[in-house]
């Protein structure tokens, strides 16, 4: 999955390229969203997650440099 998330500013068909990204992911997208944007912080403009698994991806949480909008559950 986070190969195909990486990728994904690169096949944006070119009517849209031009408009910023913004990604979203819940449970086990997460990581691979958070991943992407550590690899390609020029990727997208902002991440928001919503009860995603973030802990799956503690080793490149220092390197994601844009907004990021974690939802939580009230137990989480």
């Amino acid at each position: 999955m986070f190969e195909s998330m990486s990728s994904t500013p690169s096949v944006l068909p070119a009517s849209v390229k031009h408009m910023p990204l913004f990604l979203f992911a819940s449970d086990r997208g997460a990581p691979a969203m958070l991943r992407s944007a550590a690899c390609r912080p020029r990727g997208a403009r902002a991440l928001v997650s919503r009860s995603g698994r973030v802990d799956l991806a503690t080793d490149v949480l220092g390197d994601v440099r844009i907004p990021t909008l974690l939802v939580v559950a009230a137990g989480d």
